[in-house]
């Protein structure tokens, strides 16, 4: 049977269960990792692990980040090495395992951030955060095992996607749509990687693939 690990520095067990429901099909053991260790857990990856699902908020896992979030001046160059830290640290989990699935990092629910300032260089964390993600993109682009994930999708399928009561009792950041969703991206990404997925297209052969009436009167 095939493994995935899932990585997070937030409580990932809601994800765990649906992926162990979803990958049933796929012949999937998953394990979730103690949250809140994701360096930790990023060194200590299973050699023989097939698959490992790294999700992560930024304020999580950059504590430059963090302290952007607290209204602190931090430079860009600070967060950005901050990033690179991260990124290494994936590129060599990766070399231990088959496929790695990370998300990129979205603004925290709710944050408002400088508000009609927020895409300013030097200023807003909308901008920084983008600049970060394509920090993150160009690090890993080197390892063809890792695939970055959107988790936009997921947030809007909840519509209130965070939780902040379930938040403080179980670090759970997201509602169970949320987790659903991902769950399902993570479903198609194996299937995609391994090759069983597939798309079917339908179309009018005349005057689409050929010209004339050949397919319906024969080459003769």
């Amino acid at each position: 049977m095939r493994t995935l690990q899932i990585i997070s520095d937030f409580n990932a067990g809601p994800v765990g269960g649906y992926l162990t429901s979803k990958l049933v099909d796929v012949d999937c053991a998953v394990s979730v990792a103690p949250f809140g260790q994701v360096y930790q857990c990023l060194g200590l990856v299973d050699s023989d692990a097939d698959f490992s699902f790294v999700w992560t908020r930024a304020e999580g896992v950059i504590p430059s980040f963090r302290r952007v979030l607290d209204m602190t001046s931090v430079s860009e160059e600070e967060v950005l090495a901050d990033v690179d830290v991260f990124a290494d640290a994936l590129v060599r989990h990766a070399d231990g395992v088959r496929y790695c699935f990370a998300s990129s990092w979205v603004v925290p629910e709710g944050y408002r951030g400088y508000g009609m300032l927020d895409w300013r260089r030097g200023l807003g964390v909308s901008n920084l955060l983008a600049r970060m993600n394509l920090r993150l993109a160009d690090r890993v682009a080197s390892s063809e095992n890792i695939f970055l994930l959107d988790p936009t999708r997921w947030l809007h399928a909840a519509g209130k996607p965070a939780s902040p009561k379930m938040w403080f009792a179980t670090k759970v950041p997201y509602a169970n749509e949320t987790f659903g969703a991902a769950a399902s991206d993570i479903l198609h990404a194996i299937r995609g990687v391994e090759g069983t997925s597939r798309r079917l297209i339908v179309v009018d052969l005349d005057n689409t693939l050929w010209g004339g009436v050949v397919g319906e009167t024969g080459w003769e």
